[in-house]
């Protein structure tokens, strides 16, 4: 409930942005009730709404990775309070950073990108505190197990469950998919990144991998709890688990790879007579991760519509769900009022200036539309 919650301030403070581009700006464009707009400044409005927008996906993963999971895999989280903590400041600071999707972007002053540099940086602390946290719960699970190592708990987990390998593996994508978006919130390193394919590399691990997965694995469980049958067939939802985890691992690498040898993203690729050799064959590789995707997928559908309409087999799990705690949060964590304004000072403090930047509240939009039936909008 305590996720759900802030997930759903996250996207009411970030439908702001978004709102206010369509309303103002896009739609009487399009409706020819003005004549100018301005795209700089409509991609700010968008990116006030974008990067949390990423943050809307990603938090019902966290939650099933917090509060499903555990019970899936025959423990307790290790850290209530600590899972609280994480969650608030997913709220607070994933708003102040959209300008690193604008950091090659004129009309921005290098004060405010370096500000939400620090900004960014900082998102990046619930995610660490996420991977402490659900990874102490999975060490005690293999120790529950039988494991008595350092480290083989990992190999302990039940990994013949596609729900519960589904998830873990979505971690271990979300693992190198945040490490590539550490180097994107960086201003330095972004200026060599910025539009090449390392940013669809990025997004593929870490949505593609990591939600993608973790929804996937909570399908395998919804699905025959909803339709009251088991599910269609385990194996098959290993291999797709298996099938989609190392073929996210093969696309997101070479595509990465193929970025910082300048290969650019929204292209055209094979007519394009501008790409490095070198990076050719990292493209080619990334084939074989996009076939192993495509019958990963063709896989998950078969297996939902044969659970759906043709499974026989009886419905044996429960609700993954469990109220229980071990230790109790401290009631300051439910001071919603203080969270709400510390959200509403830091949008203050890093878009105002941005949109003060951006706008001429002087002479307003200067860029004429566009008009598919004449080019422009004549002033």
């Amino acid at each position: 409930m305590f996720a759900t919650l802030t997930n759903f301030v996250l996207w009411c403070v970030a439908s702001f942005g978004v709102a206010i581009e369509v309303l103002f700006m896009l739609l009487p464009l399009s409706l020819g009730l003005i004549s100018h707009t301005d795209p700089q400044a409509g991609r700010a409005l968008f990116w006030f709404f974008g990067h949390p927008l990423v943050y809307f996906w990603l938090l019902p993963a966290y939650t099933s990775w917090y509060a499903m999971l555990p019970k899936q895999a025959n423990s307790r989280i290790f850290s209530d309070p600590l899972a609280r903590v994480a969650f608030i400041l997913l709220m607070i600071f994933s708003i102040p950073v959209g300008v690193h999707h604008m950091f090659t972007d004129p009309g921005v002053s290098a004060v405010m990108k370096g500000i939400q540099t620090v900004f960014t940086f900082v998102v990046a602390i619930p995610s660490l505190l996420t991977a402490f946290n659900v990874g102490a719960m999975l060490e005690r699970a293999g120790r529950n197990r039988g494991a008595k190592g350092l480290f083989d708990w990992m190999w302990k987990q039940d990994w013949q469950n596609p729900v519960i390998a589904a998830q873990i593996s979505a971690m271990i994508l979300f693992i190198t998919g945040g490490i590539s978006g550490i180097m994107n919130a960086s201003l330095t390193l972004n200026i060599a990144l910025h539009n090449t394919s390392w940013i669809p590399a990025h997004f593929h691990q870490t949505l593609g991998g990591a939600v993608t997965l973790t929804f996937m694995g909570i399908c395998y469980w919804l699905i025959p709890m909803i339709r009251g049958r088991g599910l269609y067939s385990a194996n098959v939802a290993l291999w797709q688990v298996h099938t989609w985890s190392i073929g996210m691992m093969i696309f997101g690498y070479t595509y990465g790879a193929a970025g910082l040898l300048g290969v650019p993203r929204r292209t055209d690729l094979g007519a394009a007579p501008y790409i490095n050799e070198l990076a050719v064959p990292y493209l080619n590789a990334s084939v074989i991760g996009g076939v192993l995707l495509l019958i990963s997928g063709i896989l998950f559908f078969v297996n939902i519509f044969g659970t759906l309409f043709f499974s026989k087999a009886p419905l044996t799990e429960e609700a993954p769900i469990d109220t229980y705690v071990e230790s109790k949060s401290p009631l300051w964590m439910e001071k919603w009022g203080l969270w709400l304004s510390i959200v509403a000072i830091l949008c203050v403090i890093a878009w105002v200036p941005v949109f003060l930047e951006l706008f001429d509240f002087t002479n307003g939009f200067q860029t004429p539309g566009y008009n598919p039936n004449g080019g422009i909008y004549k002033p």
